[in-house]
């Protein structure tokens, strides 16, 4: 893995967006990340 590729990983951080789908009302296309994957795979 290159330097810049694993520094990028160790910089990642995970986002909890509760309150943005509580109080915005916002619907995600792809709730988590096997959602995506799903329709990533299937075109």
């Amino acid at each position: 893995m290159s330097a810049g590729m694993l520094s990028y990983l160790q910089e990642s951080r995970r986002l909890d967006n509760r309150k943005m789908l509580k109080e915005l009302g916002v619907k995600l296309h792809y709730p988590d990340l096997a959602a995506g994957l799903a329709t990533l795979k299937r075109n």
